[in-house]
């Protein structure tokens, strides 16, 4: 009876120190990224979306979640660059550029189908650049604020709404970069333990997805056929 009471004991103890290892480990990769969109699209979300990869490469996806796909990888980027989709066949992706005469941006012009690029140089007047600046309002006259600890809120001229709190490390909160063209959602990235990630929110904060992974820098551009792309960004000869 003894000896049975020892091995129990024994075992016991060993479970104990199995356990405590991967409560630890669980607790290290705590993860608040919302549920993946390429895993579990949701077809109501409208539109496309691009950014730049890991690789530099600018990459569409659509906002509901399917397969992404590259679009060029031949046209150089840094880290000032900004993209946008001009309409169903063309994008622009422009490099900031400072000299004696000012700042600028020196544009590339690609055309999807049949893979022309026209250059040049110009200035950028918009509703939103530089990405991601909080003032940036939706078609319904709304802004967005996101705190350091996670929590999301909506701004309505004097009035404000919290819509979502995402369970995020102190300080290491999401951060806004656009509204959809409709003003119905909006993207947010969130660095996490080792990438970027792209992150879907809507409007009412009842819906959250995680987009995509492995971003190269916060830019981004959200296309609904119709409404244009937003940021909305509109390239005039200087």
């Amino acid at each position: 009876m003894r000896q049975r009471a020892i091995i129990a004991a024994a075992l016991c103890g060993l479970v104990a120190i199995v356990a405590i290892p991967l409560v630890i480990f669980q607790f290290g990769r705590h993860d608040p990224s919302p549920p993946s969109l390429q895993d579990e699209p949701i077809a109501s979300i409208p539109g496309e979306v691009l950014f730049f990869d890991e690789d530099g490469c600018v990459v569409e996806v659509a906002a509901s979640g399917a397969e992404p796909r590259i679009l060029t990888c031949d046209i150089a980027t840094s880290p000032a660059s900004f993209l946008t989709r001009i309409d169903a066949q063309s994008i622009a992706l422009a490099q900031s550029r400072f000299g004696p005469g000012g700042g600028g941006f020196d544009v590339t012009v690609l055309n999807l189908e049949t893979g022309e690029e026209t250059t040049g140089r110009v200035s950028i007047t918009d509703q939103g650049f530089p990405f991601g600046m909080p003032n940036q309002e939706s078609v319904h006259g709304e802004r967005v604020s996101v705190g350091q600890d996670g929590e999301v809120t909506v701004l309505a001229g004097t009035e404000k709404r919290v819509i979502q709190d995402f369970d995020v490390a102190e300080y290491r909160g999401p951060q806004f970069l656009t509204w959809s063209p409709d003003g119905e959602w909006m993207l947010l990235s969130y660095y996490g333990e080792d990438e970027q990630e792209l992150w879907v929110l809507s409007r009412d904060g009842e819906t959250a997805g995680t987009l995509a992974k492995g971003l190269r820098q916060p830019v981004v551009s959200w296309y609904i056929e119709g409404l244009g792309a937003w940021p909305v960004v509109e390239i005039v000869a200087p």
